[in-house]
C-alpha cells in the first residue's frame, strides 16, 4: 500500500555545467594530490626509459604529446587549461627540435670545415 502525500517534493537534479565546461562523468574517479605525483611519476619515469632506448624522443615525444593534447582539450573538465597546456607541450617540443637540428648543423659545418683544412690529415694509415 502506497502512503498518500499531500505536498510532494520535486525531485532533485544536479545544475548544469556553465558555459565552456563539461559535467564529470558519474563513473569518473577523483584524483587527489597523490594520484596526481603518481602519474607525474610514471611519465617521467616512461619518458626518461624513452629518451635512453629511442633516438630523438625527448625532441619528438613533447611535439607529439602536446598536439594530442590540442586535438583532445575539448573533451577535457577545463579546455582552456588544456589547450594552454598542449601550447606549452608543443613549443617545447618545437624549440627541443630547432635546437637539435642547430647542433647537428654546427657540428657538420665545423666537421666540413676541418676536412677542408689542407693541413687536416686525415686518420693516420
Amino acid at each position: 500500500m502506497a502512503s498518500y502525500e499531500p505536498n510532494p517534493q520535486p525531485e532533485w537534479t544536479p545544475p548544469a555545467a556553465p558555459p565552456g565546461y563539461t559535467s564529470v562523468p558519474a563513473d569518473a574517479q577523483p584524483m587527489a594530490g597523490g594520484d596526481r605525483w603518481a602519474l607525474v611519476a610514471l611519465a617521467v619515469s616512461l619518458s626518461v626509459i624513452g629518451m635512453c632506448v629511442i633516438p630523438g624522443f625527448g625532441c619528438l615525444a613533447p611535439l607529439i604529446v602536446g598536439i594530442i593534447a590540442l586535438m583532445q582539450a575539448k573533451n577535457a573538465v577545463d579546455p582552456r587549461r588544456a589547450r594552454m597546456y598542449g601550447w606549452i607541450a608543443t613549443g617545447i617540443g618545437i624549440l627541443m627540435l630547432v635546437v637539435v637540428i642547430g647542433i647537428i648543423a654546427v657540428y657538420g659545418a665545423l666537421l666540413i670545415q676541418v676536412m677542408n683544412d689542407p693541413s687536416f690529415r686525415g686518420f693516420p694509415k
